[in-house]
Order: structure tokens, then sequence, then C-alpha cells
């Protein structure tokens, strides 16, 4: 095989310049050893923006630690260190090449799936790659529904291999769990897979991170201490990889450290370039189920939710119908039934201490949700929330912030209830009671709560950064847009109604009985640490 591309010197991560303009793509030294030349890595998938961090702070991790905060403070106050990355990058060179013959970047070598079938006289195995597209959540096979891209998994379109690593980076920590994987032949030796293919670690919760004014800023931030590192290892240093693979199939294996996590093959996948064409590109794939993880409650990047005494801690799941800053106090809040993700308790040691210095930073958020079967996508979102220093170190101010949200959850809950009142009045005929699922359905198409939801957003950011700055006056603003937002939003939705005489003597009938409250900070009410 003669075709090689190296990730390590290619080109292939999107980049924002840090005076802005077009994206470019840049190899992994680039970024790593100029990364304040770059506002942040951002691509179309936000499953390959998240995966591209995890990749880059796993080298991070394995180049510079840090073993413990006084580690971690030194990084943050001296940046990255150049000649300790580039170092670590040159031990492990051969080992980020995307189509090596012996260790192929996040990849299995030699690797072959297909079917075993019994034949007369035998069995016959049958091999047979499929499109690249395959690495692509966003492109649906016939069980799933499109998100952003009508390619299939029978197309063969093909991919540069700048495209083609972006994606294998991310069905590594975003490939969906499936009842059926192709066995696979490895060199001549066959191995039939027991069962599906297990979920992979990106899917159960949400992701999260900081940014800062730059991309060295940002992956600063978010290299969180190992107090032991001593057993970690990356994928790409791992010569028995395929051992572990088989042995995590009858017993699920723990990350032995954050690099380890990070770096985690949840698929065996082997990319097939096709060098008939003029340019190196790849039409094809071999894909199936590789390193199964045990449950774990400590991945740095993830926010986690108190759950059953057998599963005490459970990740917090992206929600199709609630956007990420409705649980922002969650996610900046110490203790209690939810637990912060690690980047950001990070940043508030480093404030504290007084390493940090900017008076705002973005938590981003990642997530992808699912439909009632595990193995089916229904969206993916990438949220940005404005996260203010004062936030972030000031627990007084997180729990102000919990009780304003939980008000304005309360409206939104009484916004349903006052709804549900105004359909089944416009529904009542004679007096009797409608039918009630005929009022579920109508409540359900003139929801008030979308646009309640959609328009108060704004308001929320404006509060975040109000508030550290005055929080009394910032909370009673606050409380005049929750009433505007809901009594508008009422409004609208009863006037879908029409002008009929029934739907007059509804709108009567209910409008004088929703009359948003608006308490005082002081008499708000008590924070719950997840809304439903």
């Amino acid at each position: 095989m003669s075709a090689h591309f190296n990730l390590i010197d290619e080109p292939w991560i999107p980049c924002v310049p840090i005076r802005g303009g077009v994206v470019v793509e840049r190899s992994i030294l680039e970024v790593l050893t100029n990364a304040s030349a770059y506002r942040e890595i951002y691509d179309n998938s936000p499953l390959v923006t998240v995966s591209l961090h995890r990749l880059l702070l796993a080298i991070l991790y394995r180049a510079c630690g840090p073993r413990n905060l006084k580690e971690a403070r030194a990084l943050v106050r001296d940046g990255l260190p150049v000649g300790a990355i580039s170092s670590r990058l040159d031990q492990w060179h051969d080992r980020f090449d995307l189509f090596d013959e012996q260790h192929p970047f996040y990849q299995t070598a030699g690797m072959e799936t297909g079917k075993l079938t019994a034949k007369k006289g035998g069995k016959e195995w049958t091999a047979g790659p499929v499109s690249i597209i395959r690495l692509a959540n966003e492109a649906p096979d016939k069980n799933q529904p499109t998100l952003f891209d009508h390619r299939t998994y029978s197309d063969r379109e093909a991919m540069s291999p700048a495209e083609a690593a972006r994606y294998l980076v991310a069905a590594q920590s975003y490939a969906l769990s499936s009842s059926n994987c192709s066995s696979a032949n490895i060199a001549g030796v066959f191995l039939e897979i027991p069962g599906g293919c297990t979920q992979c670690p990106g899917i159960e919760g949400i992701w999260c991170w900081l940014s800062g004014e730059n991309l060295g800023e940002t992956l600063l931030l978010n290299l969180v201490s190992q107090q032991d590192s001593a057993s970690d290892i990356a994928a790409w240093e791992m010569d028995d990889a395929l051992t572990w693979m088989r042995r995590s199939w009858t017993e699920r294996q723990l990350p032995r450290g954050i690099a380890d996590r990070y770096s985690w093959q949840t698929r065996m996948i082997r990319i097939v370039p096709n060098e008939t064409a003029s340019d190196l590109v790849v039409n094809e794939v071999f894909f199936t189920q590789g390193r199964s993880p045990a449950k774990y409650d400590d991945d740095p990047m993830c926010a986690y939710a108190r759950g059953e005494a057998a599963d005490p801690w459970r990740p917090m799941p992206l929600r199709r119908d609630r956007a990420a800053w409705r649980d922002s106090h969650a996610l900046l809040k110490k203790g209690g039934n939810v637990r912060q993700p690690q980047a950001v308790e990070n940043a508030s040691n480093m404030l504290d201490v007084g390493v940090l210095k900017r008076e705002e930073y973005t938590l981003n958020v990642v997530g992808l949700a699912r439909g009632r079967e595990a193995a089916k996508q229904v969206l993916w979102r990438h949220d940005r929330l404005p996260a203010p220093a004062a936030l972030l170190k000031n627990a007084d101010l997180v729990e102000r912030l919990g009780d304003l949200l939980q008000r304005a959850e309360g409206e939104g809950k009484s916004l349903r209830s006052r709804t549900r009142e105004l359909c089944s009045a416009y529904l009542s005929v004679g007096g009797r009671k409608p039918d009630p699922d005929a009022v579920n359905t109508l409540a359900e198409e003139i929801d008030p709560r979308r646009s309640y939801w959609a328009r108060l957003e704004g308001c929320f950011y404006a509060l975040l950064r109000e508030l550290p700055k005055d929080k009394e006056a910032a909370s009673e603003q606050w409380h005049k847009a929750v009433a505007q937002e809901a009594r508008k939003a009422f409004d609208e939705s009863a006037n879908q109604l029409g002008q009929s005489a029934r739907a007059i003597r509804a709108r009567a009938l209910v409008r004088p009985r929703f009359d948003p409250r608006r308490p005082s900070a002081g008499n708000a009410a008590p924070t719950e640490e997840v809304s439903e």
C-alpha cells in the first residue's frame, strides 16, 4: 500500500483564525504548537467538533499532564509546552498515519468485515466494505431519520482523507448501538463478535467544555489534573489493542485514565483508500464492534445527575425539547443532585487562586438526542452559553440563578395548564366535557411554550451578564421578562383559535385566570436541581 496521510503533518482539523474569516484546515502539529493563532475548532457537525477537542486533549494529557492542581495552574500561567508536545508527537509519529499497514490511526490493521453463511459442504465467508458515509451520524441508513445530510450508507461518494479522518474520530465517540454487528477477519483470523454493537461513550449524555479567547486558552481550561496517571495510555500507544477489544466483549472495561477515555476505540474500523482515482480519496470502510466500555461516572466533560441506588450517577442527557441554558444552573453548581463537569470546576479553582484573569468565558454543550429506540437519533445540538467568571466562582450567584430559572419553569408549567383549560373550554359543547384526547391534541398544536422559551432565551443571556453586576436589579428585570413573555405567548396561542363565538367565550373565561406573578427576588420559588 502506497497511500499515506499523516494527521500530525497534513491539514485536516477545521479551525477559525483568530482574526476571523473562513474556516481553514490545519494539522495536529500546527494546531497544538500555534494554538493562539486560532479562535476555535469548528465543524458543521457538533459531534465532530467535540470529538476533535477530546482527541487534542488526549494528546496533551500524554505530553504534559497535568498530574495535580499545581501543574495545571502552571500550564495555564505559562501556556502550552511546545517542546514537550512536539517531542511526544515525534515519538508516535507513525501511529498517526491514516493508512499505515501496521497501525492505521484509530483503526484495526488488516481487518475485513462480513458474514459467515452456511453453504453445502461447509461455511462461506463473504466480506464486504460499506460506504465511508457509514461513519457520519448525520447520513441516515434505512432505519434513521435525516438530520442535516441526505446521503445514505448505500452511496459510494468519495471523501478526502481529511474529511474521512474527522468522521473517523467522531464515529469512535458517537456511533449508535445496534442489535447486530458484522463479524471480522483480521489477518486471516476469524472473529465472531458476540451480541450487537455497544453504545459509544458520547451517546449517553451531553459533553461540555469551556472556551476562552483563543484555542490555546480553551485547551488549557479543559486540562483537568489526573491524580493517578501512571496507568493511562492513549489508543495510538497500544500495541495490544485487539487483545483489549476481545477481552471487553465478555468483560467490559473501565478506562485506565483520561487519555484512554478520550481516545477510546468503541468500533473496529478500517478505512480503504481508493488509489485508482486521480487524487487520493476514500469510498469504503470496514466497520464493526470494538472495545466495549463499562459504565463510569468520572468523564471530565460530562455532567452527571443523581440516579437510582444501583446506578447512583447518570450522565445528563440532551433533551430534544429543552435548550441547554435552562439547565445552566445545574452545570455551574457545585454539590447537590447534579455534578458539574470537571472542566467547569477546574476553571472555578483557577479563578479562586487568580490564575485566570478574563471576566467571561463560554460554556459549550454538545449532545445527541435519541428517540424511544436507542439506535435512532432525533437531533443534535451545540449550545453556547456565556459563563461570567463571577458565576463560575460565586456559589451564591449560582443559587440565585437557579431560583430565577425555577421561576421561569413554573411559569412554563402554568402556561401548559392554562392552555389545556382554554382548549377544554373551546371544545366544550352544550356544557359537556370534551374528549381528553382532543383537548391534548389541540393543546399541543397551539402550545405557547415553544415561543415562550424561544423568546426568553435572549433575556437569559442578558441575565447572565447583569447578575454579577447587580443581582437585585437583574432579578427584577428577569421576573418582568418572564411575566411579559408568558402573557404574550398565551395570547398568541389563544388567538390561533380564531374569532368565532366559542373562541371568544373560551378566551374570556380563561384569560383573567392567567396572571403571571412577579415575585421579588427574595420570594422566588425554591430551586430544583434539574427541572422536568
